[in-house]
């Protein structure tokens, strides 16, 4: 039970941080237009 809540967390965890490098890079794309 433990073992599957971690996998689920960690795999959310990755999720988050995949989501939040590409929106970032999408906003870096952004202002680089704008300047």
């Amino acid at each position: 039970m433990e073992d599957s809540m971690d996998i689920s967390t960690h795999r959310r965890m990755a999720t988050l941080e995949a989501v939040y490098s590409t929106r970032t890079r999408l906003f870096a794309v952004e202002l680089s237009k704008t300047y």
